[in-house]
């Protein structure tokens, strides 16, 4: 039978129903990790937590609940006198800032089924960057359990079943999505924290002010075609200034923009080689002339 006195810490964005049906009908996904009883006093303990929540976390939150079996049945024989005790939340924020290279709150839930409290670690979503192991972890034999550096995000494997694991190929654009909508949602609460109590009026008045500001930055290209119209009306002025009749010809107009310094050369043999050298050839003739 199911307990429904269930302790929850202020802020958790989950609700009653939610760890009713967790320890009800346990399952894992990717926001979801399941292990059996672990010791966070061993390493492989303190590994097994720091690698969830650092995946958890790259996952954008999720839960990791500890006591039950892969098939979603109770561990019964590993179970814990005292949960409470051995999973307090000092024990467990300490393993996630010595493991994981962000700060994050992991709030501490005690689920109860058939009078066994479960303990269910709550890892916050909003991460805009990956988390990485900022330090490493060796067995008794020198077996990395944590390898520092390392990113850990939860994935479905070849054979179909949820894992804490480095990230493969396709696991990435996922991530930076993530981080991406996060990053668009810390813009989003800005501008509601800032500018939540202006009235339409002033918010009208101040896009406005912003859209008179903004000047858009001109092109190379449109530069260029600019400065041969300039060029072209000045050729025309000249040419009527000095009352010169042109015969029937043709013309080959070119403008360029050198972007950077130009170091100091001279009318030289070596300045034209250099001119043949660089010549772009978008045709037979050299885009400066003849």
């Amino acid at each position: 039978m199911l307990d429904n006195k269930l302790k929850l810490k202020m802020g958790s964005i989950y609700n009653q129903d939610y760890f009713n049906n967790l320890v009800l009908n346990p399952s894992e996904s990717l926001s979801v990790e399941i292990k059996r009883w672990i010791d966070p006093q061993s390493k492989e303990g303190m590994a097994k937590i720091a690698k969830a929540c650092i995946a958890l976390r790259n996952n954008d939150g999720g839960m990791f609940l500890i006591g039950f079996n892969n098939d979603g049945s109770p561990d019964i024989q590993g179970a814990h006198q005292n949960p409470r005790e051995s999973f307090h939340p000092d024990v467990i924020q300490s393993i996630a800032s010595k493991f994981c290279s962000q700060p994050f709150e992991v709030k501490i839930h005690y689920l109860k089924k058939d009078g066994q409290e479960y303990p269910a670690l709550e890892i916050p979503s909003g991460f805009i960057t990956p988390v990485a192991a900022k330090a490493g972890l060796k067995d008794e034999q020198g077996k990395d359990l944590i390898k520092a550096h390392s990113v850990y995000v939860r994935s479905l494997n070849t054979n179909n079943t949820f894992s804490s694991s480095e990230p493969r190929y396709n696991d990435w654009e996922r991530i930076m999505n993530l981080c991406f909508d996060n990053r668009e949602a810390d813009i989003g609460r800005f501008l509601r924290r800032h500018l939540g109590g202006l009235t339409p009026s002033l918010l009208r008045e101040l896009a406005s002010t912003i859209t008179q500001g903004i000047q858009p930055e001109e092109s190379i290209e449109d530069r260029l075609r600019h400065y041969l119209q300039q060029s072209e009306e000045r050729f025309n002025t000249v040419v009527k200034e000095r009352n010169i009749t042109l015969p029937e010809h043709g013309t080959s107009q070119v403008a360029l923009i050198i972007i950077g310094e130009v170091p100091q050369h001279s009318a030289n043999t070596q300045f034209l080689n250099l001119l043949a050298f660089n010549n772009p050839k978008y045709t037979g003739w050299p885009v400066w002339g003849r």
